[in-house]
């Protein structure tokens, strides 16, 4: 990770993100069809901002959304088991009649049917969870933010003007 201190200046401690825009509204979505005042945040101010942050140094971590799959996960878990337990038993059932072709397809599909419904519980508990804690990271760093919006007279974003 990039040191934020060789990339953004601080001021009274604090990191500064700034953006130079001619209109505030360069900010928001320009396709946005809302007739109300709360507009989509623009894509591209969208990803500048959500990296941006990502480089900061991280916060406490919420872990609310992370418990929610936990549970999805135990429940899924425990459906998948289940199920699993339904079709390997079928299976055995099967495999004590007479032996012909549909009776070994029937036992191979009770078979993987098992298998397969623990993909889900197994996505949860291995890979689900690393995208929700990386997103919660930044969501912590951008609740935490001071946020202070303040005009840059526009002689100032060029240099002096000259003839």
């Amino acid at each position: 990770m990039v040191d934020p201190e060789s990339l953004y200046r601080r001021e009274d401690g604090k990191f500064v993100i700034e953006l130079v825009l001619k209109n505030v509204m360069q900010l928001f979505n320009s396709f946005d069809p809302s007739p109300f005042h709360e507009k989509e945040l623009d894509s591209d101010a969208e990803e500048y901002l959500f990296n941006t942050i990502d480089d900061l140094p991280v916060a406490a971590i919420d872990s609310r959304e992370l418990k929610r799959l936990f549970r999805r996960g135990r429940r899924v878990l425990f459906i998948a088991v289940v199920l699993l337990f339904i079709s390997l038993i079928a299976r055995q059932y099967l495999a004590r009649l007479p032996n012909n072709i549909f009776n070994g397809m029937a036992q191979e599909a009770f078979l993987i049917f098992g298998w397969v419904v623990l993909w889900e519980p197994v996505y949860i508990f291995i890979y689900g969870w690393w995208p929700i804690t990386t997103k919660r990271k930044i969501h912590e760093k951008i609740r935490d933010m001071e946020i202070d919006l303040r005009p840059i007279p526009y002689p100032s974003i060029i240099g002096p003007l000259t003839r």
